[in-house]
């Protein structure tokens, strides 16, 4: 069993991006891993603007993604490349920074005109963090997701519904990166489950992305 941090990048909650990362995380629990959802949009905006390793929620955050044995990275596509927020979250880590760690990256972009923003935007960042293994993570085109309600103000209630072709892509992203991992003897007594970080207690489980089924 091993640990793993899903650091999800939506600035909306319930957004396309952050139904990718949660498939991905609700498959490796239901293979007996725990993993722990870590939400950008809560972090101290301009501790992380201004890359501030001493504030107490970025230490912890940093301290969390260091002890994992792996980590999920997904980001919406913008400006051709990777989210600033994601940008500034990989930053915050020293070079090498990833060492010992397993990585999974995803993008979701709104056409397939975006796919080469995985390979050349996002994986040579993480690349220069030295993981022990990057996994080849997958891009998604947004369209492949239907949100409901599709309207903001109800974005907290949102649910999404990932088509089947692509479901099963990001299903087996997710099974090569879980073959991947080199869980430590001490993440043995961890029980599965998938949680949302607030760095020091640990919400409700999301609920599991629908398949839609492409007919």
């Amino acid at each position: 069993m091993a640990r793993i941090v899903s650091v999800l990048s939506a600035r909306p909650p319930g957004s396309r991006a952050d139904a990718v990362g949660r498939r991905a995380g609700h498959r490796l629990v239901a293979a007996g891993h725990n993993v722990v959802e870590v939400h950008l949009r809560e972090l101290p905006a301009e501790s992380l603007l201004w890359r501030d390793v001493d504030h107490p929620s970025l230490v912890a955050v940093v301290e969390a993604v260091t002890r994992a044995d792996g980590l999920i990275v997904t980001s919406p596509v913008h400006q051709a490349s990777i989210a600033a927020p994601v940008k500034a979250f990989l930053d915050l880590f020293p070079m090498s920074g990833l060492r010992g760690t397993t990585v999974l990256p995803f993008m979701v972009g709104g056409s397939a005109g975006h796919v080469l923003a995985l390979d050349y935007g996002l994986r040579p960042v993480l690349q220069g963090l030295a993981p022990a293994h990057l996994a080849a993570g997958r891009y998604v085109v947004a369209s492949a997701i239907t949100l409901t309600p599709d309207w903001p103000q109800e974005a907290f209630r949102r649910e999404a519904t990932i088509e089947a072709s692509v479901a099963a892509q990001i299903d087996r992203a997710t099974d090569e990166f879980a073959g991947l991992l080199r869980p430590s003897p001490a993440d043995e007594e961890v029980s599965a489950g998938i949680g949302r970080a607030s760095f020091s207690r640990v919400r409700r489980p999301v609920p599991h992305p629908p398949v839609r089924r492409s007919g």
